[in-house]
């Protein structure tokens, strides 16, 4: 059983994966839903073993988000915010920025490890980005 936040529980099962996979090699993970980051920041930290693919179109005010959220996201200042947190990585970090729909057309077959769904929270959007 694993308590804590996402992002605790994510590097915990991430570095589980690895282990089960003999501790070789970097695993492949995507991100769908990058917004500013925030998950991707901890991934990228504790988890030096990963490659971590982010996903994320930016559409903004797209009325996706729950609550008034998409009345005041600013697309824009998401997008520079991850991109700060993906650059000191450098290879080991790739934030596209494309629906996840599009990205997909680009993953080769059989190559990702992890994928954490974290886009447009509405059942359909969950759904296409499965």
């Amino acid at each position: 059983e694993h308590l804590g936040m996402r992002w605790e529980i994510m590097v915990q099962l991430l570095k589980e994966l690895r282990a089960r996979r003999g501790d070789q090699g970097l695993l492949q993970v995507v991100e769908i839903g990058v917004f500013a980051g925030h998950l991707s920041h901890f991934l990228l930290r504790d988890c030096d073993f990963i490659h971590l693919l982010g996903i994320d179109p930016y559409f903004g005010r797209d009325g996706t988000f729950p609550g008034n959220f998409s009345e005041s996201l600013d697309s824009d200042i998401a997008l520079y915010k991850a991109a700060s947190v993906y650059e000191p990585h450098g290879e080991r970090a790739q934030l596209l920025p494309a629906t996840s729909e599009a990205a997909a057309a680009e993953i080769q077959d059989g190559t990702v490890d992890a994928i954490f769904i974290d886009g447009c929270h509405l059942y359909d959007c969950v759904k296409q980005d499965f």
